[in-house]
């Protein structure tokens, strides 16, 4: 990790990638301290108090280019993140429905890995670009979603700050954006561009509800008045069941909320990892 970042300290024009597997084996919160606090204020991480003419710095600085990767599993031998955590990531869930599981099991594909190398690394330069971008694009409308979704996490002491909401802004600029190229022109393959609906569905999903756990007497009506914002106009699907997803605005956020809920009719208590 510290060669890492100093080698990211002397060549700013590429990213770096720390990609920490089953991060969540101990608490991220005791062994990722000085990260999570350089972070927040910018300054250098300390090592040691060793000579000048050392390789190794005193301190080290937490590039902006370098980008943090965890993955985690959920089970009783791991352990869930805090909101401190939380809400400095994006949580990105990964599920295999059984379409896809069908489909795997019937092709048995060898996965070459060696042909991953290199794919990307034209797209290097653009990657620290955009990183470094200032985005100023209107995002009225999606803040009146957000401040909808606000009220109700407010209620159960589950609501964002500051830095979420700044991030969030962020994330919704630059995916809307870069959904057409510098001419103003959709690309040719249009049909993978997110619409901006999907575009605020990702970031709830992402950055909002992870902040959600309790009982059901605490979640209960939160989680019936998110479904609400979810499913938009569309009054004949207010009742949560499976049936409903296909017509809702947000279809991910709403597909999480229904798991939430069921857990917490099953078990008495819901969170985010365990639905």
């Amino acid at each position: 990790v510290l060669d890492l970042l100093i080698k990211a300290k002397n060549d700013p024009n590429r990213p770096y990638f720390l990609i920490l597997d089953e991060m969540n084996l101990s608490y991220v919160e005791r062994y990722f301290a000085d990260f999570l606090s350089a972070m927040e204020s910018k300054q250098e991480i300390p090592l040691w108090n060793g000579s000048a003419d050392s390789d190794v710095p005193s301190s080290i600085p937490l590039s902006p280019n370098v980008f943090i990767i965890g993955t985690i599993n959920v089970d009783e031998t791991t352990y869930m993140f805090s909101p401190k955590v939380l809400d400095r990531a994006n949580v990105i869930e990964f599920k295999v429905d059984l379409n896809e599981m069908s489909e795997f099991l019937s092709k048995s594909p060898d996965v070459n890995i060696d042909r991953c190398y290199g794919v990307c690394a034209n797209m290097a330069g653009d990657f620290i670009r955009i990183a470094k971008e200032k985005i100023n694009i209107d995002t009225k409308d999606e803040n009146k979603v957000m401040e909808l979704i606000f009220g109700e996490l407010k209620n159960v002491n589950a609501e964002f700050g500051y830095r979420t909401a700044s991030e969030i802004q962020r994330f919704i600029g630059i995916a809307k954006k870069y959904g057409i190229n510098a001419d103003g022109i959709e690309p040719e393959n249009s049909e993978m561009l997110m619409s901006d609906d999907d575009i605020v569905d990702a970031a709830i999903v992402q950055k909002l509800l992870p902040k959600l756990h309790g009982s059901r007497k605490k979640l209960e009506s939160t989680l019936n008045a998110l479904w609400k914002i979810c499913v938009g106009n569309n009054d004949a699907i207010l009742t949560m069941v499976p049936e409903s997803l296909t017509n809702v605005r947000y279809k991910l956020s709403a597909d999480k909320i229904l798991r939430m809920y069921r857990t917490a009719c099953e078990n008495g208590f819901t969170s985010f990892a365990e639905a």
